[in-house]
Order: structure tokens, then C-alpha cells, then sequence
């Protein structure tokens, strides 16, 4: 720093070169900047026994673990602060002449904590030592933003189902859970991958950024987390909410930090065996629903196991580690078998009499009529009039392909023609990870986190919601980070880090049904193996859905932040340069799949029925193709704390963003630009056009490069003794786009094959004649009279026939397209915030979070009907034959969403109580709202119309209005209350609870309709799938979910004018989206713990035993079924995991 006397050409020079220096800094280093700082600050002033401020007193700061110091001076108003200093225990010492040194005692410092430390300094002489106890409160009194941190005690204490450190999250208000709400189920698995599934502040789930040492955590294709360590090797757990400071980026949807542990002086350490046994579990309510058919409860065996240990770095005679080289290292693994069951609980299908063909008692209803119907008017299948009139079909004229699947025994059937599966799921991890601190010098630090997972699991359901068809699922996660932290002087430190991560996944099938070629079905196919796959209206899926083949998600980040404290300001540049790789062999339902779409399809009216007949509306074919999608992201920002009085702190940054546009380094991409005419491929129709046309964009969209997002927050201690803070702020937020939307288009034409065939029976070559059998089952292609474009030639010929390749007619049902003029999804951000001490240890804070989101990405039709007709948009404006381009499923950032919550939570740290002993908690309360017109990317229907995204806006899918969590510990005073006791016996219990209450998920209902290409529908605009079902009463009961119903189906029916072919245009029936909500949760989740003293105060054995739904209370899924035809449609069929207890041993030293 230069010194307040300086002549004005040194003051000039030492201004100039400092800013040269720090415009180097910003542009050295810009680049994709999302948050690194994993570290807190200790701030504070030094004042005498009057209150008048202390300059030039000096300050040490010295870690307890690491014997680390750091030092710096007051400034003319007595003002001291300590930057970048890892989380940790830290003493405080100041000293002057002609006063007493003072030393606080051992204080923790969180993620991301401005630690506020006064000091007042008693006249006397420096060799004098006043020791103070520690008070320092947990109000924020410098920093806007809004969030929570989770210390040492709640992470390594709480039950936490599966061991996952993620859901601590969710003991913090503002923080919704939705990943078992949209699919998936059964107990949590606890592994490394435990992808969040968390609503944070209003947010996506796909909208948060997870951070681990500072490193950058997230996927490239989901955005979801790469490595999330196990309890036992976090330190500290930081969730930032709403309005971070401009140094946070990347997403709008909170950032949730992680930090390590790290070694120290001591060596520490644990060995853990936590165990999970079906002997000690409850059985599910369904199960136990029928006393007449009772099932066992669901297996489930697991072992979860590990240890940590930490210290200092020794080497005999060539290094010790002792104050400056530190290493901490961790390792879980998991052995797990469970049974497990699909979505649909409940799957109807077939009696034995209807799987040979006899519909005569459908349902208990009597003969069928819709298959009366179907057999009157094509006696091929039954030529007897009585048996016609009974719904009966002759076996022998059961389609030969169906014949075949029944044979193989793909087909269930049960005599009440519904089936529960079950299956075995066996699921391994085996997680390592490392850190490394090397304090160099006083001033330079340097730590290394590395991270390696590894997740097989052989999945039972793997496409199909009936047994036999399972695959191997392994993944592999890599993390490294590399942190540089460097001490320029007192007032300037920068910190540098460098990350690489790695996410990997391979899937093959581990069954082996039968082929296509063994089923009688001619299609050609780029990856042979195993049969098409049926979808029935009814809900019955068979078949793989292999999806991908394998996929490696790499990031690569360097970024840097200068941190400079020049008098009352604290001024932080930096930013950070990435690279995002997405590499893929996509293998999405390469040997097809028959779509049955009952009362909306082309046979009979009954799904069932139309498999037999051979009568399926649709057959979709897709490519295996490769994928190297790849982007940059850039960022800088600037950033001035200003303390403008000693009770108020302004806080204004200013950042900017950049991310190239998602790109196929081979350019395997394409796009609609109307009325251009490709260059690359002259025999594609016009408006289709790829990388390298004049025109085209070189990947999926164009470049945005106005993502500037400026921040201010304020900090207001009203009171100026550190326990009362008013703050607040607001903010302009982007989201980097989800990877998906192009690993979703990049299998297709022109780059590869990929098909979606509609039969017509009133073509003259009637696939469904009524006076012969059907083909097509064995014929999809021919009996369409189109082409089979497999197998993919990839890339293909510049003058590859569109028509030939079976990509014309109808160009689009088969591909996924990108808005080639897509914005980045911005958010603004706005909170207002309380917060009181109210005694030691205890604080109450009232919040107000809100937020304004647009453009963000969803599904839309950029291709629909021209109303009233059965031409299509793009094909009528450029003059094309009406089925050139048929139905086009597009990514566009048309959503908006709205968000407004009250936050509230009581902290207590933990803290002695008497009378009570030991005691920690955390109570927090959410009452919110959130709106939009589509809660994810894929959460939606894509068939919506591009002029009509509005017409859905309401509740979110994860709009839950009120939620209350309680979590906390209770070290039981036994020994208190049993003074003569035998104190190995009375002490050393504890009690740990995390409990919550929530609204229910609101629900949505369509009236079962499917997707025709050449059928305007009957909105008129081709978009039958988004027809919402009629509501029939005004208002909508629910009932007691234990009746097996939630409400009364008959409240919602599919309208009469569908089938009578009446709907007046733009027709999409009653129902509001997401107006009715389904059952409310309510959990307890506890652990009793006893610890035991071996050798000393440090080694001790301890024995948990943890039940997760303690009271075994079924908690209900809501209904699956969203079609008014579905067979489950209002009914419960799921529950979420009754009680299942838990053991655990665990040797701490």
C-alpha cells in the first residue's frame, strides 16, 4: 500500500501501475466465471476502553488446527480485516503501545463469513496479555446475500438418508425438493451422484451450480453435480439463495458450496459401517394393503463403509509437515441390493384370457365394444358372428408378431389384468478423495483436492415399466482442483484455481430377449440387439430405452480474483475462462418402438386389443450416433464493498458474461432458416439448412453476447453492535443452457437416421385391411409406404435423396430442433432481509426472496397447422407441398416464471444450555408461490404451438406453498438427571431429528390424446398431446388418500366433442394447469447415538441407530396417471419409503 505521503508523481505512478495491474488481472484471467471463493474473512475494529478508534494497532489471526498466522493493521479508524482465510477455528490478536495485548478465543469461521471480531484494548503495557471469550455473533453485518451455512456438527450428525451431504440443503428455508417428485423413486440410493434435486429460491433444479474447494462441480449435459463427497469428509456446507455478490455466476438458481476437510497438526480420523437390512424395516403400505394377498416387504441389504484420516505431512528426515504441509483423505464404499418398482406402481395388462384374445369380460364389464366393433368390420379376425358380438378374437389370427413377444414371455398378464412388478436392483460405489494443503511461505498457500467415483448398477426397469429388461449402468466421476492463494501484503491477496472434472457413464443391456429378426419384425437397425419396443395408452411400457450408449461430460476452468482493501473500500476483480465437452454415442430406441394409442388410435379403441390385431398407430426408429458438442464461457467482474459508514455497507458489482453457442465439432448440426436453401445438401427442402450454408449458424443458435448483469446490496447494522442486521438487494442473474437441448438433436437427419411413421388406413394400401391381416408389425416402413433409412451412413453424401433416406415426408416428427435465435435465460433477483441476535449462539431471521425469470428453455411446435386446415406453417409460407415439414419439436426460451416467498428460520449453534446440556437446531419455514408457463425443459409437452406458450401459466410444478423443516441435536443429560449413575452408562447420549411437513404437488391432467403428424387435431392446430381434460365440477374434493383414491376420476373426463370430431378451433379443454395439488408430506426422521470414551477425550466408539419415518406413517406419492384414460387415472398407487431403520459403528480419533 502506498503510504498517505507520497509525492504526487510516485502517488501518480503507484495509482497507474496498480491499475495496470489490475486490468491485467481481469483480462488475464477472464473467463466462465462462476463463483470459487470457498473461504471466509475476519473483520472487526480495535478501539480503547472509551470507544475511540485504534490506528496502526496490529492483528494476528492464527488458525488452532494449522498454527497458520496471518497479519495485517487497523487503518485510521480502526478498522482490521483478514481476507481469503480457510474455513476453521481462529484466535484473534491485537496489540498497540501503551495498551494490554488482547487474545480472543478460538472463534469458527464459515464459508463465505464476514466473522465480525471487535476488539477493545485496556491501557497497560503490551507484555500485559488480557484474554477474551469468544462472543462474536452470527449476524451477517457486510454481505447482502441470501443464504445458510451448515458447520461441522449438522453434517457429521444428522440422519441423512443415503449418506447424501446434498440434502442438508433442504433443512434451510427457501429450498424446495423435487427430484422424487418428477421420477424418481424408491429409496435414496446415497451415492455420489445424488444429482440435488432441489427448487432453490423458485429456481430449476438444472439452474443451481455446485462448487467443491472452489472448483467448479457441475455436468455439462444436466448441469446437475459431477463428485459430492460423503459426510464424513465435509467440513462445511454454504447455500447461497438469492442475490449473490457479482463474483457468483453462471447460474440464477443458487450456488451450493462445499469445502473438504482438511488435515491439521493432529492426526484425526474415523472408520464407519453403516448397515441397512429389510429385517429391520417396515413393509410398504401397498403391500400390506390386501390382507389377502400380502407381499414380503422389498428387499434391501446395504453396506455403507469407510474411514477418513488427516494430519500433518511427515516424511523422517526429509519433511515435516508441522504448522506448514497438511493431507486429509477419505473413502466410502457401498454395497447395496434392493427391490425396486417402477413409477407406475400399478401396470394394467392383460388376463389370460385377454392375451389370447378374449375381450369378452372386459374389465368385468362385459364384452368390449369398441373390439365388437373392430371384429364386425374386419372378420378377418373372427369370422363368427357370435363370437364377434363377444369381443372374441380367433387365436390363430392373432398377428404372428405379437404371437411371438406373447411367446418369449415379454407380455405379463394376471388374472385381476394388473400386475405390481417388482425387481432386484444392485447398486456399488466405491468413492476416493484427497486434499492437500502446502503452506510455502506465510503468504502463499496452495491446495489440492482430487475426487474419484465409481457407480455400477445393474437397473431391473431400464426403459420398460414390466420385468425383463434390465441393463448395467456404470459411472465414473472425476474431480481435481488446484487453489493458489497469494498474499501480496496486508491489504492486497489474489487467488488463483484451476479445475478439471469428469463425468462418464456407459450403459449396456444385461438381459437378452429376443431380436427383431427372431420376432418376425424388418427393419434394419444401426445397433441389432433386443426387440422393438410397445407403449400402450393404458401405461404399459415394453422394451429397452437405452438412451445412451455412453457419454463423457468433461469441464475445464481457470480463474482468478484479486481482493484489494484500500481504505473504507474492498475492491474484487477477477473472472474465469472454460471449457465444456460433451461427448456422446446416442442410442435412443435403435430398434424402434410401436406406439398403441387406444381410444386415439387407428384399431379398436383398447390398446390390448390393437397389439393383437397388429394395429399400431406409430412406429419411431432412431440412429446410435456420435456426438462432440463443445462450448467456451468467458466472464469478468468488478466488485466495490463499500463501508460507508461504520453501521452501512454498500455492495456494487458488475459482471459479464459470455458462452459460445453449443457446436458439434463436426458440425453434425442443423437448423430452419425460412426460405434459404442449403448449399451442403441440395436435395434438402427448403429452410433446412446446416453448418457451413450461407446464413446457418455455426452450431445450434446464434451468438448472445449481452448477458451484463449488474448487482448492489446493502448491509445496515441499525444498532452498531453487531447483532441486528437490515439487508437487502437486487440483481440481474443468466443460466448457462442445459446440455440436453442438444445431445437431444444431434442423433438425426441429415447426420443420421431417425424415423416417425404414422399409419393411415384410408390410404389406398390400407395397412389394416379389414378382409386380411395387418403388417404393421412385421412391416412398419413398407406398410406406411415409406422407406427404412437404417442403417445411418454417417455423415452422409452431400446428395443423400431426403426421400430415399426416409427422412421426407413429414421432415421433423423424427427430429428435435434449436431456436437458432435463443437467448440466455436471465433472472432478476430482489430480497429484503432480517436478522437478530437474540442470546448466544441463537439467531432469528425473517426474509422476503423474489424473482422475475425470462426465456427460459422449453418445448415448443415451431410447425403447427395453419388453423383449420392440414397444411403446416412453414410449409404454406414457403410454398411447399403440405407434408414436407410435418410436426417440429423445437428448444426456445419462451417460459417465464414468477417467484415470491417469505423465508424465515431460528439457528441455534451448538452451544451449552442449562439444564438442557448440548443443544443445536434449525428450524425454517417456507410460504411461497411460483408461477410459470413450463417448471423445466423437458416438463412440458412439445407440441405447444410457438404463438400459444402462454396459455399454461399457473403454479409450478414444484409449487409447494408452505414448508417447515426442524433438524437438529440433543445431547441427552442422563448423567444429570441420574447424578449417582455409572457415568460409562449415563453420558455420552445424544439425539438427532430432522423433521418436515410440506403442501402438496400440484397435478396436471391431459385428456389422453396422441400426436398424428397429418391430423390437425382437435385444437385445428396439431397439437392433440397438450388437450387438457374437461374439469366437471366447479370445484375439485380431494379425498382420504387411503380410500385408494385422491379424487373422483369422474371429476375430469375427455371431452365429447374429441370424439365426435365437433371441437371449435383452438380447443385445449377446462382444466387450469396445476390447480389441484396432491397429498401434503409429513416426516421424522431420527438418530439415537451413544458415544464412548476408549482411550482419553480423542478416540472414542460410537453406536447409532437411525429411522428414517420413524412412525412408519405412509406418506402417498400423488397419482401417476395424468390421461382421464389411463386405468390408474386419480388412484394412489405409490407411497414413499415407510420406516427403515439403520445401524451404524463409528471409531472417531
Amino acid at each position: 500500500m502506498a503510504p498517505r505521503s507520497c509525492k504526487r508523481l510516485s502517488c501518480s505512478l503507484y495509482t497507474r501501475r496498480a491499475a495496470i495491474a489490475l486490468c491485467l488481472a481481469v483480462l488475464v484471467f477472464a473467463g466462465f466465471a462462476s463463483a470459487q471463493n470457498t473461504n471466509g474473512r475476519i473483520i472487526g475494529t480495535v478501539t480503547d476502553t472509551q470507544g475511540a478508534a485504534i490506528a496502526g494497532a496490529k492483528v494476528t489471526v492464527t488458525n488452532t488446527g494449522t498454527n497458520v498466522v496471518s497479519e495485517t493493521v487497523t487503518n485510521n479508524e480502526g478498522y482490521y480485516q483478514v481476507l481469503q482465510l480457510p474455513v476453521g477455528s481462529y484466535t484473534v490478536t491485537a496489540e498497540h503501545a501503551g495498551f494490554s495485548k488482547s487474545v480472543t478465543a478460538a472463534t469458527p469461521l464459515d464459508i463465505n463469513q464476514s466473522l465480525r471480531i471487535d476488539v477493545h484494548l485496556k491501557p497497560g503495557s503490551v507484555m500485559e496479555t488480557v484474554e477474551v471469550a469468544a462472543e462474536a455473533a452470527q449476524v451477517e453485518t457486510v454481505n447482502a446475500t441470501l443464504g445458510a451455512t451448515v458447520t461441522g456438527a449438522p453434517i457429521q450428525n444428522l440422519p441423512l438418508n443415503g449418506r447424501n451431504t446434498l440434502d442438508l440443503a433442504l433443512t434451510q428455508p427457501g429450498v424446495i425438493p423435487i427430484a422424487d417428485d418428477i421420477g424418481t423413486y424408491g429409496t435414496s440410493n446415497g451415492g455420489s451422484n445424488g444429482n440435488g434435486g432441489i427448487s432453490v429460491a423458485g429456481g430449476r433444479g438444472d439452474a443451481v451450480t455446485y462448487l467443491l474447494d472452489g472448483g467448479l462441480n457441475n455436468r455439462t449435459t444436466s448441469n446437475q453435480v459431477v463428485f459430492n463427497p460423503n459426510p464424513e469428509a465435509v467440513e462445511e456446507f454454504r447455500l447461497l439463495e438469492n442475490n449473490y455478490t457479482a463474483e457468483y455466476g453462471r447460474n440464477g438458481g443458487g450456488t451450493v458450496t462445499e469445502v473438504i476437510k482438511s488435515g491439521t497438526n493432529a492426526v484425526h480420523g474415523s472408520l464407519f459401517d453403516y448397515v441397512r437390512n429389510d429385517a429391520f424395516n417396515a413393509n410398504t403400505y401397498f403391500n400390506k394393503a390386501d390382507p389377502t394377498s400380502l407381499r414380503p416387504r422389498p428387499v434391501l441389504k446395504r453396506h455403507q463403509f469407510g474411514g477418513t484420516v488427516g494430519g500433518p505431512i511427515i516424511l523422517p528426515r526429509l519433511v515435516d509437515g508441522k504448522d506448514r504441509f497438511f493431507f486429509f483423505f477419505g473413502y466410502q464404499g457401498q454395497r447395496q441390493t434392493r427391490t425396486v418398482t417402477p413409477p407406475e406402481v400399478k401396470i394394467t395388462t392383460y388376463t389370460p384370457a385377454e392375451v389370447t384374445g378374449d375381450f369378452s369380460n372386459f374389465q368385468g364389464a362385459g364384452p368390449d365394444p369398441g373390439v365388437v366393433a373392430f371384429l364386425q368390420s374386419h372378420p378377418y379376425y373372427q369370422s363368427d358372428p357370435t363370437k364377434q358380438s363377444q369381443a372374441i378374437i380367433d387365436p390363430t389370427k392373432i398377428d404372428p408378431v405379437a404371437q411371438k413377444y406373447i411367446a418369449a414371455g415379454l407380455i405379463p398378464s394376471s388374472s385381476a389384468g394388473q400386475v405390481f412388478p417388482q425387481a432386484s436392483e444392485k447398486y456399488d460405489v466405491n468413492q476416493y478423495l484427497g486434499k492437500f494443503d502446502f503452506y510455502a511461505t506465510r503468504n502463499d498457500r496452495i491446495a489440492l483436492t482430487l475426487g474419484y467415483n465409481k457407480e455400477p448398477i445393474l437397473n431391473p426397469f431400464f426403459g420398460a415399466n414390466v420385468s425383463g429388461f434390465s441393463a448395467a449402468n456404470t459411472t465414473w466421476d472425476y474431480f481435481g482442483n488446484i487453489g493458489y492463494t497469494k498474499t501480496i501484503n496486508s491489504f492486497t491477496l489474489n487467488e488463483l484455481h484451476v479445475t478439471a472434472q469428469r463425468w462418464y457413464q456407459t450403459t449396456l443391456p444385461s438381459s437378452h430377449p429376443p431380436t427383431n429378426a427372431q420376432l418376425g419384425i424388418n427393419v434394419q437397425s444401426d445397433d441389432p440387439f433386443g426387440p422393438a419396443s410397445l407403449s400402450f395408452a393404458s401405461g404399459m411400457t415394453v422394451g429397452f430405452d437405452p438412451n445412451v450408449h455412453w457419454k463423457a461430460d468433461n469441464n475445464y476452468a481457470i480463474s482468478d480474483t484479486l481482493s484489494w482493501n484500500r481504505g473504507r473500500h474492498t475492491l474484487r476483480f477477477g473472472g474465469r475462462f472454460g471449457i465444456m465437452q460433451e461427448n456422446t454415442v446416442y442410442a435412443y430406441q435403435t430398434n424402434g418402438i410401436f406406439y398403441f394409442s387406444g381410444p386415439d388410435g387407428i384399431g379398436s379403441g383398447n390398446d390390448q386389443a390393437d397389439f393383437l390385431f397388429g394395429a399400431s398407430d406409430e412406429f419411431d426408429q432412431y440412429s446410435k450416433a456420435p456426438s462432440n458438442e463443445h462450448q467456451k464461457q468467458y466472464a469478468v467482474f468488478g466488485q466495490d464493498e463499500w463501508k460507508a459508514t461504520s453501521r452501512l455497507t454498500l455492495t456494487f458489482g458488475l459482471r459479464y458474461e459470455y458462452t459460445t453457442p453449443q457446436a458439434d465439432t463436426h458440425g453434425y448440426s442443423f437448423s430452419i432458416l425460412p426460405g434459404a436453401q442449403s448449399v451442403r445438401f441440395p436435395n434438402a427442402p427448403l429452410g433446412f439448412v446446416v453448418p457451413g450454408d450461407p446464413g446457418a449458424p455455426r452450431g445450434w443458435y446464434f451468438p448472445d453476447h449481452r448477458d451484463l448483469a449488474p448487482r448492489l446490496g446493502f448491509a445496515w447494522d441499525p444498532m452498531g453492535d453487531g447483532r441486528t442486521s437490515v439487508r437487502g438487494g437486487v440483481g440481474i442473474f443468466f443460466d448457462t443452457l442445459n446440455g440436453w437441448m442438444s445431445d437431444w438433436a444431434t442423433d438425426e437427419a441429415p447426420w443420421a437416421g431417425g424415423a416417425a411413421v404414422v399409419q393411415d388406413p384410408t390410404l389406398p394400401t390400407n395397412p389394416l385391411p379389414p378382409d386380411g391381416p395387418s403388417t404393421i408389425l412385421s412391416h412398419p416402413y413398407e406398410s406406411a409406404q415409406a422407406v427404412d433409412p437404417f442403417p445411418s451412413q454417417i455423415p452422409p453424401p452431400s446428395n443423400i435423396d431426403f426421400y430415399a433416406a426416409g427422412f421426407l415426408p413429414r421432415l421433423g416428427p423424427g427430429n428435435n430442433f434449436v431456436d437458432i435465435h435463443l437467448k440466455t435465460p436471465y433472472i432478476y433477483q430482489y430480497n429484503l432481509s432480517v436478522q437478530r441476535q437474540l442470546t448466544n449462539g441463537l439467531m432469528a431471521e425473517l426474509g422476503y426472496a423474489g424473482s422475475s425469470s425470462h426465456n427460459l428453455l422449453t418445448w415448443i411446435d415451431q410447425n403447427p397447422m395453419v388453423l383449420g386446415t392440414t397444411n403446416r406453417i412453414l410449409n404454406q409460407s414457403q410454398g411447399l407441398p403440405s407434408d414436407t415439414y410435418g410436426f417440429m419439436p423445437t428448444f426456445a426460451g419462451r417460459n417465464n416464471a414468477n417467484y415470491n416467498g417469505l423465508l424465515a428460520s431460528l439457528t441455534k449453534r451448538q452451544t451449552e444450555v442449562p439444564i438442557l446440556g448440548n443443544v443445536f437446531f434449525t428450524l425454517a419455514y417456507t410460504w411461497s408461490h411460483n408461477l410459470d408457463n413450463g417448471s423445466g425443459f423437458n416438463s412440458r409437452i412439445a407440441a405447444i404451438p410457438y404463438y400459444n406458450h402462454h396459455q399454461f401459466y399457473g403454479n409450478s410444478d414444484f409449487d409447494l406453498r408452505q414448508r417447515f423443516t426442524f433438524s437438529g441435536g440433543w445431547e441427552l443429560p442422563f448423567g444429570k438427571a441420574w447424578a449417582g449413575g455409572p457415568k460409562r452408562l449415563t453420558s455420552g447420549w445424544s439425539l438427532y431429528p430432522i423433521f418436515f411437513v410440506q403442501s402438496g404437488i400440484p397435478l396436471d391432467f391431459t385428456a389422453g390424446l396422441r400426436q398424428h403428424s397429418g391430423d390437425p387435431g382437435p385444437s385445428g392446430a396439431g397439437d392433440a398431446e397438450i388437450v387438457r381434460a374437461n374439469q366437471m365440477v366447479s370445484s375439485v374434493h380431494t379425498l382420504d388418500p387411503h380410500s385408494g383414491y385422491w379424487f373422483d376420476p369422474n371429476s375430469f373426463q375427455q371431452d365429447p366433442c374429441i370424439a365426435a370430431g365437433t371441437c371449435s378451433l383452438g380447443f385445449y379443454g377446462t382444466y387450469r394447469r396445476n390447480s389441484l395439488t396432491g397429498p401434503k408430506r409429513a416426516n421424522l426422521d431420527i438418530a439415537l447415538e451413544k458415544s464412548t470414551n476408549l482411550v482419553g477425550e480423542r478416540t472414542k466408539l460410537l453406536f447409532r441407530v437411525e429411522a428414517f419415518n420413524i412412525f412408519n406413517h405412509a406418506e402417498f406419492r400423488p397419482p401417476s396417471a395424468i390421461s382421464v384414460l389411463s386405468g390408474t387415472f386419480g388412484q394412489i398407487t405409490g407411497t414413499y419409503d415407510p420406516r427403515i431403520l439403520q445401524l451404524a459403528l463409528k471409531l472417531t480419533f
